[in-house]
């Protein structure tokens, strides 16, 4: 099975804050060659910010409120892949 097909249903809501995957898909006469998600996360205040995953990362309800726990930093260099990642980039 698809990680990232099975993944797509999925909310994670946290302070405030909510995380859904959009899934794209990349098709060859009919066949799906590749799959991305973004990362997007609207605020309590209604804004919608990245979240730094790789696009091939579906990333865990843990990691997720990590990200919002050290401040929603941004990744210098590549993405996100895991907590060690987010820690890394808060500091």
């Amino acid at each position: 099975m698809n990680a990232l097909l099975l993944g797509t249903g999925i909310v994670y809501e946290y302070k405030g804050y909510e995380y859904k995957p959009q899934l794209d898909q990349e098709r060859d006469n009919g066949y799906i060659v590749n799959e991305k998600l973004f990362h997007n996360v609207k605020t309590p205040y209604g804004q919608v910010i990245h979240f730094d995953c790789s696009p091939y990362h579906e990333p865990t309800e843990e990691e997720f409120q990590r990200w919002i726990d050290v401040g929603h930093p941004k990744k210098i260099k590549g993405n996100f892949k895991s907590i060690q990642d987010i820690e890394e980039a808060a500091g």
